[in-house]
């Protein structure tokens, strides 16, 4: 693999995707244990450029690079996040978008370390976490079902707000463009925590290959930066649909420490 390839918004480097065949269309991706997975995987190197050579803006390019601080807290403790960070996320969420209500929901610390608790392994297929569909279930869980339906008939908008724990060398996360990404290129399929566990009412889209897709990462991300980027907007003349993986950085220095970050989901509700 290459190392840091040439300067400007070029930069970047070259990674393999575990991208899917077409053919997964219908096929389980098992959450908690991705070898029991149905995907039929179509590998393809990519170049992967550096984001911090551009500005970003949530409304035209699905995906944002926020600076805000984060509160001195143990991510790997789901009570802790959810009473500190979580109301913090949300007030950052209603400035940066404008909406009137948001809904935070399904955090998760992960890292490739000693796992400490509840924490998950970096994903490392490109993927978008859930459709539309489902963001009505998780607003009605969120909501009830009377106060969701009235919130629904509004705009909305689902995202994800991903922010090291510690700075990021090994593992980043990769984010494909998403003015790049045909809707033909998101191949839906079914979710289960692990084999023999029922299927999730919710559904997502893994990300089949095509060589227009653009990727970014952003080298060494630090605490007090945060990445917000779309997985759906009920306004579909906007952006959407993010997809994202971990990638094996080539240009890390050797014995970097294991990615350590906390992600959650986020719905942004604008009155009806």
């Amino acid at each position: 693999m290459s190392a840091v390839l040439e300067a400007g918004a070029e930069a970047g480097v070259k990674v393999m995707l575990n991208y899917v065949h077409p053919s997964s269309a219908g096929k389980i991706h098992y959450q908690f244990n991705m070898g029991d997975s149905t995907l039929v995987f179509d590998p393809h190197e990519v170049r992967v450029h550096d984001g911090r050579a551009r500005d970003w803006d949530l409304e035209t390019d699905a995906l944002a690079l926020v600076r805000s601080p984060a509160p001195d807290i143990d991510y790997y403790d789901e009570d802790e996040a959810k009473r500190v960070y979580w109301p913090q996320t949300v007030a950052m969420l209603k400035e940066l978008t404008g909406a009137d209500h948001v809904v935070m929901f399904n955090g998760v610390a992960r890292t490739e370390g000693e796992n400490p608790r509840s924490a998950r392994a970096p994903a490392r297929n490109p993927h978008v976490d859930f459709n539309e569909a489902s963001y009505h279930i998780f607003a009605c869980e969120a909501l009830g079902e009377e106060e969701a339906e009235r919130r629904l008939k509004g705009r909305f908008m689902g995202v994800n707000i991903w922010r090291p724990i510690k700075t990021v060398e090994a593992t980043p996360l990769a984010l494909c463009q998403s003015s790049t990404v045909a809707p033909e290129d998101l191949i839906q399929g079914m979710l289960a925590k692990a084999k023999g566990e029922p299927l999730s009412p919710v559904q997502g889209y893994n990300l089949a290959h095509n060589p227009a897709h653009r990727w970014w990462y952003f080298p060494r991300l630090k605490p007090d930066e945060a990445l917000v980027f779309k997985i759906c907007d009920s306004d579909h003349s906007r952006s959407q649909w993010t997809p994202h993986t971990a990638i094996d950085d080539p240009t890390v220095r050797a014995g970097a420490p294991p990615r350590e970050s906390y992600e959650c989901r986020a719905i942004c509700f604008w009155n009806p």
